[in-house]
This record gives structure tokens, C-alpha cells and sequence, in this order.
């Protein structure tokens, strides 16, 4: 029994003492990750110009006539991103307010090379995803040149990095504001920490609830659960790193069950031994 035991603490320490770092971790993107420094009370800049799907020059003060629910993405990304507005077209159907009539969605998207057809066609997805019933001007795709993009960033107090490679590095928030144009609440999603891809998803009730403030003009403290990250490629390895950390469980659980049945196995010899 004693060998038998000393296998599996063995097994263990091959499979779960290898350090992270050498699944190739290193090629995280250097310096801090980018952060949102809420701006509740303070308002966005109605007089920004942007184009809309088909390319019309729009000003957000336009568009803002009833609470919005903003996110700031890029339509190029193909990580955290798409998993943001999926979750965010996903709770559309469990709030208790009607997209269009009540609030509208506005994204815009933070890279100025993006334009109205890459803007289109993220918006084809989506409107898809939510069915014919969803009004298809309740959720608009906005694109815009550096200037008014930064416009907004900084009003909403959200910082992006330009990797040198390719992509952005930014934090993942819906930003609420007010017909009049104010920020009143900050909703972060709940992500997923232990799978890959992380899924996130918004919770019905704080969405809700800042829908109900902004209508009211009321500001309101936000509830911070998990703040995502998003990157603008996947660490070296990581995967593959999972990968053996899941296939390691797998052996770890098949010794433990066979330790038992080893000593089930023992108990039965000895009782018939008696």
C-alpha cells in the first residue's frame, strides 16, 4: 500500500508541479492592464460625430433620446469582444425594459479603421442571433474617426492600448447613460475564469436596474463582479497548457479511484480470510 501511495503523490507532482510559466506564459502583453476609471455623473460628448451601418454621418446626440446601454469594442477582435455583445444580445430577453421603445443599444468601436461595412456586417450577426422580433434600429453599429473615438473614451473613462502587433488591450464594461446624456452606472459582465474561451454574461438585474436609473436620471454605484480583460492574441501555450492541466485531473482521479477499489479489494481478502 505504501508504493501504491507513493505512485500517486509521484503522479501528482510531475502533473501539477510544473510551473505556469513553463507553458510559455511570457507572451503576455508588457505593462499594465488597461483600466476603467468610472465617470458616474459625468457626461459623454453628444456632439461627437460618427457614421453609422450604412455610412451616415451621425451625432450621438442623435441618437441618445431615451437611456443607452453603450459598449466600446472593436469589430476586428475575435477574443473577448463578440463574447461581450453576444452576452449583451443574449440578456436583452430577460430584462424588463423593450430594446428600442425603453433603451437603445449603441456600440462603437474603438479602432478608426473599422468602417460602416465591418460595422454592417457585426451587426448582421447579432440582429440574427436575437431573431426577427428584436428591432433591428434598437441596436446601432457605430464607427469613427480617432479624435471623436478618443472623445468618448475618455468621457467614459476607458482606456485601450494599440498592441504593436496587432489588436487592442482593454477592459470589458457596458457603459449605461441617460437620455440627457449622462453616465449613471458602469455593468460588468461575470466571466468565467477556469475555461476557455472565457464566457461572460450580464446579469438581468443590473442591467435593469441601471436601465431604470437612467431614466430617471438617477446615478448609481456599480457593481463591479469580474473585470475581463480582453487581449489581442492568446498567450503561447495556453491551451496547451489547459489541455494538460485537464488530462492531469483525469489521471490524478482514475489513481484516487484506483486506490480505492484498491483498498475495497483489501478489505474484501481480509473478510474472507476470516
Amino acid at each position: 500500500m505504501r508504493t501504491f501511495l507513493n505512485i500517486l503523490v509521484g503522479v501528482c507532482i510531475v502533473f501539477l508541479g510544473t510551473p505556469t510559466a513553463a507553458w510559455g506564459h511570457e507572451e503576455l502583453p508588457s505593462g499594465p492592464a488597461p483600466q476603467i476609471n468610472e465617470r458616474v455623473g459625468q457626461s459623454i460628448p453628444l456632439d461627437a460625430q460618427f457614421y453609422d451601418e450604412q455610412g451616415n454621418a451621425v451625432s450621438l446626440k442623435q441618437l441618445v433620446d431615451r437611456p443607452v446601454v453603450l459598449s466600446l469594442v472593436y469589430y476586428g477582435c475575435d477574443r473577448i469582444c463578440p463574447q461581450l455583445l453576444g452576452a449583451t444580445a443574449a440578456v436583452t430577453g430577460a430584462l424588463k425594459y423593450a430594446p428600442g421603445k425603453d433603451y437603445l443599444l449603441i456600440t462603437i468601436s474603438f479602432d478608426p479603421e473599422d468602417t460602416p461595412k465591418t460595422a454592417r456586417d457585426a451587426k448582421k450577426n447579432y440582429i440574427n442571433f436575437l431573431g426577427p422580433s428584436f428591432p433591428e434600429g434598437a441596436w446601432r453599429f457605430l464607427t469613427g474617426t480617432d479624435d471623436n473615438i478618443k472623445r468618448v473614451l475618455r468621457a467614459a473613462g476607458y482606456a485601450v492600448r494599440k498592441e504593436d502587433i496587432h489588436g487592442f488591450s482593454h477592459p470589458n464594461a457596458l457603459v449605461v447613460i441617460s437620455p440627457k446624456g449622462k453616465i449613471v452606472r458602469y455593468v460588468y459582465p461575470v466571466s468565467d475564469n477556469f475555461s476557455l474561451p472565457h464566457p461572460l454574461a450580464f446579469q438581468p438585474f443590473d442591467l435593469t436596474l441601471a436601465i431604470g436609473d437612467a431614466a430617471k436620471e438617477k446615478t448609481g454605484f456599480s457593481i463591479q463582479r469580474a473585470l475581463a480583460y480582453c487581449f489581442p492574441h492568446e498567450p503561447k501555450g495556453q491551451k496547451t497548457f489547459f489541455y494538460i492541466l485537464k488530462i492531469s485531473g483525469a489521471v490524478i482521479i482514475f489513481f484516487v479511484l484506483a486506490f480505492f477499489a484498491y483498498l475495497l479489494s483489501g478489505k474484501k481478502t481480509l473478510k474472507g480470510n476470516k
